[in-house]
């Protein structure tokens, strides 16, 4: 078994919650020992809207630099909307979250 930190646990989305930018979140990973991260796809930390290809690859390479694993990615999608066009949007960020970079 290997173990993950979330990056929600640094993202301040709490009131009194430390906040790190990405980077610093991921050598904080390295520094507690832990193998992978999971990367909330939120802002923050890596929404799919502020990473465009280079910055997903500068970042993977980061994140070997470190010898972490992206162990997951948090989309925090929803689908119980019934509403066509809402679950058109969600299917978009999914893909947008889920875009592979080499």
């Amino acid at each position: 078994m290997k173990l993950a930190l979330h990056s929600v646990s640094y993202s301040g989305a709490w009131e009194g919650q430390c906040c790190l930018p990405l980077k610093r979140f991921v050598s904080k990973a390295a520094e507690f020992g832990y193998d992978g991260i999971e990367l909330m796809a939120k802002r923050p930390h890596a929404s799919p809207l502020d990473l465009d290809e280079k910055a997903r690859n500068d970042l993977k390479e980061f994140i070997r630099s470190k010898n972490l694993e992206i162990a997951c990615i948090a989309a925090y999608n929803d689908f119980a909307d019934p509403s066509p066009y809402h679950r058109e949007v969600e299917l978009l960020y999914l893909r947008e979250t889920n875009t592979p970079c080499p």
